[in-house]
């Protein structure tokens, strides 16, 4: 393989080594020294295998990156899904997981004399319901928004 054909490949695989590891200098040396192996070699489908795939990460990373960007130009959507988990979550935890541990508590109380272990007492729903139908109003006002 001729010179001028495999130069422009290793130049393009070191470029794109520096700018996708940046801060982890041993990584990029690593695969420095593996592309200029390549090329010393001619080992030509490697060394396009090896950019190609280096080329995939950055364009990864330049998705992943305007993805981030996006969300948080939109006020970070993300905290609406965290808070909509818990409050699903507490009122889950409320209607159904303390009942279910009432009854296994009252099961283990019918074999001891006298009862020792006490039940559990509800969560203070107020505060979660008015979170989640706040964010259930907001959600319905954003889709009107959108449509």
């Amino acid at each position: 393989m001729g010179l001028p054909l495999l130069l422009p490949l290793l130049n393009a695989g070191i470029s794109l080594a520096t700018t996708l590891f940046k801060g982890d200098g041993d990584k990029k040396d690593a695969i420095v020294s593996s592309l200029q192996r390549m090329f010393e070699s001619g080992d030509i489908s490697n060394l396009e295998a090896e950019v190609k795939r280096l080329a995939m990460m950055a364009e990864s990373d330049k998705t992943q990156a305007s993805t981030t960007l996006t969300s948080i130009q939109q006020g970070g959507g993300k905290w609406r899904d965290y808070l909509g988990t818990v409050c699903v979550v507490a009122v889950g935890y409320n209607f159904i997981g303390i009942p279910c541990v009432n009854l296994g508590i009252n099961l283990a109380n019918s074999f001891i004399e006298p009862p020792f272990i006490q039940n559990m007492v509800g969560l203070d729903m107020a505060e979660v319901f008015t979170l989640l139908l706040g964010m259930m109003g907001l959600g319905g006002i954003d889709m009107l928004r959108r449509n």
